[in-house]
This record gives structure tokens, C-alpha cells and sequence, in this order.
């Protein structure tokens, strides 16, 4: 499924959906850099926000970690449906 880089307003009431295991490098390769860095709290250092051609939101991010982790790494994905993890799963695998 295609997809598009998203706004910060775009991931407003997305929530936890499940996780993507991989490491940095590869959702670099996948989605380029990352579109945030350092939230405000302190609590995410890496994040990207896309849009699928269907419209649905995700978020990938770290969370908690205190850096950004290099490794293979249980990122989050967020969005509004499960589905969203399942198409982010997807993109990094292919």
C-alpha cells in the first residue's frame, strides 16, 4: 500500500496499536528520516507519521527508552485501528 509522510495534526487521537520489531536503520530506510525528534516530555526521541493511500494514520515511535534505540527494537506504532500496525508491519518487511 502506498503512503505519504503525515502532519503532527493528522496523528491527533491516535493511540498504542501494537509494535514493529526492527531496528533503526531499516524504518530510516523505509520512511527516511525521522519527522520528529524529542518530544516535549522527553518521553519519545525518534518518531514518523504517515498516511496510507486508504487514509489511515500511524505513528511509529520510540517510547520511554531515553535515547534512541540503534538495534532491533520493539518500536510502537500508533494509529486509530490494529490494522494500522498490520500495513506498517508490512512496509518494513518488503
Amino acid at each position: 500500500m502506498n503512503w505519504s509522510m503525515a502532519s503532527r495534526k493528522d496523528s491527533f487521537l491516535t493511540s498504542y496499536q501494537g509494535d514493529c520489531i526492527t531496528t533503526y536503520s531499516r524504518l530510516v530506510e523505509v520512511f527516511g528520516p525521522p519527522h520528529y525528534t524529542e518530544s516535549g516530555d522527553g518521553k519519545v526521541t525518534a518518531e514518523w507519521i504517515i498516511k496510507f493511500s486508504n487514509g489511515q494514520v500511524a505513528t511509529i515511535y520510540d517510547y520511554k527508552m531515553g535515547s534512541t534505540p540503534m538495534n532491533e527494537y520493539a518500536w510502537h506504532v500508533g494509529g486509530k485501528g490494529r490494522q494500522v500496525a498490520k500495513l506498517v508491519n508490512q512496509l518494513v518487511a518488503a
